[in-house]
């Protein structure tokens, strides 16, 4: 069919003529969310990684008690549990894959410190590596445990203050990175260390 704009709600494998632009337009593939297993235990504010079938998530917030430990493994179809955080928190940052994973900073609650630690998980344990510079929560994280980001976040607790930070994870030490041009708490990131992007996020402190 020819159309003078494009259709406002294609199918896919409509194709159609844009007699306003001279162009052959056409809907290859559309894609759309499905249900899966439900998570075992009820939580926010923990970090997920990986893919869509080899996933995990780690840390999080359940009240009361509070922040949790948790590590679970998603399977494509199921959850099973991993090995467990050693600092429980949430409002936690990461990267990785399944079997190649770092967390950071976070929140402790009820009554703990914000963790600057950092943990790296091999796909059974979590090990303590190298402290951030600062002790964040909120903060986003892209890349792969060889070469991460982690993106903005806040300080805190007391008078919380939104950050600008990037810093650089080699595996081992943590370097500073560019600044975010607007200092923002729980970003959208995806890519990685040299190609990374961060979107949305919030920019009131978050107590």
């Amino acid at each position: 069919k020819k159309y003078t704009t494009n259709p406002a709600d294609p199918l896919e494998g409509q194709m159609w003529y844009n007699s306003t632009t001279g162009t052959l337009k056409g809907v290859v593939r559309s894609g759309g969310w499905s249900t899966t297993t439900s998570m075992p235990v009820t939580n926010q504010l923990g970090v997920g990684l990986g893919t869509a079938t080899v996933g995990l998530v780690a840390g999080g917030y359940e009240g009361p008690p509070g922040s949790q430990n948790v590590t679970l493994e998603f399977n494509g179809s199921g959850w099973s549990s991993g090995g467990n955080l050693n600092t429980a928190r949430h409002a936690l940052g990461g990267f990785g894959i399944q079997t190649a994973a770092v967390v950071f900073g976070g929140k402790v609650d009820p009554g703990g410190a914000n963790p600057a630690n950092v943990e790296e998980y091999n796909g059974s344990t979590w090990s303590e590596e190298t402290d951030q510079p600062t002790a964040m929560q909120g903060s986003s994280g892209a890349g792969i445990l060889t070469a991460g980001l982690s993106i903005g976040g806040q300080t805190g607790p007391g008078t919380p203050s939104r950050v600008t930070t990037t810093l650089e994870y080699d595996g081992t030490n943590w370097t500073a990175g560019g600044a975010l041009p607007a200092a923002k708490t729980f970003l959208g990131t995806a890519g990685t260390q040299t190609a990374g992007l961060a979107f949305g996020g919030n920019i009131a402190p978050d107590n």
